[in-house]
């Protein structure tokens, strides 16, 4: 069952509530003082480093989740799904080895530079 937050407009408190999706509007009725709050997104941990992530989870199934896995990856290079499933041509690997480069050296130069005038 979901966990929702909810901060009691009256007297300002957070307090949270396990309630069955299929109850919550119901619950929202019963209870007007209260109104929903996100006070964290939820999270998965990503890292292939960790116990249980979705690395593991992956090694553990059949091939259709590392290929959802694949296509999520794609769509999203960037993010840790991204860098662990997404498979990265020869010309987007150097690509992305000269970016780093070259923002490295610009940091050095601003750095030099702040601490110049500093």
């Amino acid at each position: 069952m979901p966990t929702y937050d909810f901060r009691n407009r009256e007297t300002g408190e957070y307090e949270e509530h396990i309630i069955r999706m299929s109850e919550y509007d119901q619950f929202v009725e019963d209870h007007p003082e209260l109104e929903r709050v996100i006070l964290s997104a939820p999270s998965m941990n990503y890292s292939s480093h960790a116990q249980g992530s979705v690395t593991d989870i992956a090694a553990k199934k059949d091939g259709g989740w590392k290929e959802v896995l694949q296509k999520i990856g794609e769509q999203n290079p960037i993010s840790q799904v991204g860098e662990d499933f997404h498979r990265k041509s020869i010309k987007q690997i150097k690509t992305t080895e000269v970016v780093n480069k070259h923002a490295d050296k610009q940091a050095k130069r601003k750095a030099e530079i702040i601490k110049k005038y500093s």
